[in-house]
C-alpha cells in the first residue's frame, strides 16, 4: 500500500477515534443536520426540475445551500477543534 493511502487511512482512523471518544454528541447532531439538509435540498431540486413555483424553490435552494455551508463549517470546527 502506498504511503499516501496509508497516511490517509491513519488520518481517517484518528478522526473517527477522536469523535468516538467525545463526551458529548454534538458531532452526531452536526451529521444529522447535514443529512437532513441534503434530503431537503434534493427534494427542492426535484421540485425545480418539474417546474414548480420557481421563485419559491430558488429561495429555498439558496437558503438550504447556506445552511449546508454552515453545517459543513460546524463539522469541520468539531473535527479541527475537538475541545468541549
Amino acid at each position: 500500500m502506498p504511503d499516501s493511502q496509508l497516511h490517509q487511512k491513519n488520518f481517517i482512523s484518528s478522526i473517527k477515534a477522536r469523535l468516538r471518544n467525545r463526551s458529548d454528541t454534538e458531532h452526531e447532531q452536526a451529521f444529522v443536520r447535514l443529512i437532513i439538509t441534503v434530503i431537503f435540498l434534493l427534494y427542492l431540486l426535484i421540485q425545480e426540475y418539474f417546474q414548480a413555483n420557481m421563485a419559491d424553490v430558488n429561495a429555498g435552494v439558496i437558503s438550504l445551500l447556506i445552511h449546508f455551508s454552515f453545517s459543513i463549517a460546524i463539522i469541520l470546527w468539531i473535527i479541527l477543534k475537538p475541545k468541549i
